[in-house]
């Protein structure tokens, strides 16, 4: 079987396949870096991460005439409005947040990552699941040479933030992998 991981962001395409070479070793795992002159439609603020992902999947399965992974993922936060994040930079955005949590209990921390991967194979054949890493914002950045919210976001149960974290403890229990694994099954049928 082969998949296409429809995505040109290169550390995104790194953990999938990585997390891919665990989960289904009998794939063939390519990226749009294979795939030079195709081109993602670009992300919708107004649909969900799941629609977005699916959208993403759909029309490159259809272009490529491929099966296709797509993952698009997200930080929520039940306690902030989500307008503090749009068009600001992610350093702008980390800072807005902690201003916004600052002085608030863990509870009120409460954040998740989530990320929704879906699947598509040529013939439309679809599938679209989603994991989640649950816990709260930390009181400022800890860690160093992460990504996106990594310094700020701590799972329950640790007392570390992501970036804090080895990256083989962060792939075990990133929302990313809890997706893919979900769709194991799925696989065996295409």
């Amino acid at each position: 079987m082969e998949l296409v991981i429809a995505s040109s962001n290169t550390q995104k395409v790194f953990q999938i396949r990585e997390i891919l070479k665990e989960i289904a070793p009998r794939a063939t795992v390519v990226s749009l870096f294979d795939f030079p002159d195709y081109a993602l439609p670009p992300y919708d603020p107004a649909k969900t991460i799941a629609e977005n992902a699916l959208a993403k999947a759909h029309d490159a399965a259809k272009t490529l005439q491929k099966c296709c992974l797509s993952e698009q993922w997200g930080l929520m936060l039940p306690s902030i409005s989500h307008e503090i994040f749009h068009g600001d930079s992610k350093v702008e955005q980390i800072k807005a947040i902690l201003n916004a949590l600052s002085g608030k209990s863990e509870h009120e921390r409460t954040a998740f990552i989530e990320s929704s991967v879906a699947c598509v194979s040529p013939n439309g054949k679809e599938r679209i699941v989603t994991g989640r890493t649950e816990g709260y914002i930390a009181d400022s950045e800890r860690g160093k040479g992460s990504s996106d919210f990594d310094s700020i976001f701590i799972k329950h149960d640790y007392a570390k933030t992501l970036a804090e974290l080895t990256p083989s403890v962060r792939s075990r229990i990133s929302p990313r992998r809890k997706a893919l694994e979900k769709l194991i099954g799925f696989f065996e049928t295409l």
